[in-house]
C-alpha cells in the first residue's frame, strides 16, 4: 500500500501488454523502467478501464500472437491488484467533473472519450503522469502529464 508521500503513476494497458508480451521490441525497455521505478518513491496505479484494454488485446489473437484465454488474463489481473507493484484506483466523487472539464477541452470523438475518461480518473485521484505509448490520444488533458519510453523518469 502505497504512503501519503509517494509519487502516483499510471500505467496504460499498452505498457502491461509490453510488459507481458516477452517477443515485443518494447518489452525489455518496459521491464527496465518498471524496475527503474520500482526503486524510486513512487506507486505505479491502474483502473479497472485499463484491465479492461488489456484483457482485449491479450485475448484477442488478432491482436496478441498467442493470445490468452480468459481465465488466464483474469488471473494476472488477480495478481497484480494482489501485488504491492500496482495499485488500483477508481472513479470518485471528482472524476464526473474532471471528465467534464475535459470533454470541455479536448473536445474528443468517437473512441477518444475511453482515453478521457481514463484521464479523468487518474487526475481525480492525484495522479499527474501516465506511462503510454499512445502519447497523442492523450492530447490536450490539462493536469496529467503523459510520458513514453523516451521519456520515462529513469
Amino acid at each position: 500500500m502505497r504512503m501519503s508521500s509517494q509519487v502516483l503513476i499510471g500505467v496504460d494497458a499498452n505498457w502491461l501488454v509490453y510488459y507481458l508480451n516477452k517477443n515485443s521490441v518494447f518489452h525489455k525497455r518496459v521491464k527496465k523502467a518498471f524496475e527503474e521505478l520500482e526503486k524510486k518513491d513512487v506507486q505505479l496505479v491502474a483502473t479497472w478501464q485499463t484491465f479492461a484494454e488489456f484483457f482485449a488485446i491479450v485475448s484477442d489473437k488478432k491482436r496478441f500472437e498467442h493470445c490468452l484465454k480468459p481465465g488466464q488474463v483474469a488471473g494476472l489481473i488477480k495478481n497484480y491488484i494482489d501485488s504491492d507493484w500496482l495499485q488500483l484506483v477508481f472513479p470518485n466523487i471528482y472524476t464526473g467533473r474532471v471528465f467534464l472539464k475535459l470533454i470541455e477541452e479536448t473536445k474528443p470523438v468517437g473512441q477518444r472519450i475511453h482515453d478521457i475518461f481514463l484521464a479523468a480518473t487518474l487526475i481525480s485521484n492525484g495522479v499527474e503522469t501516465l506511462l503510454t505509448e499512445n502519447v497523442k490520444d492523450f492530447a490536450g488533458t490539462a493536469g496529467l502529464k503523459v510520458m513514453d519510453l523516451e521519456g520515462t523518469l529513469l
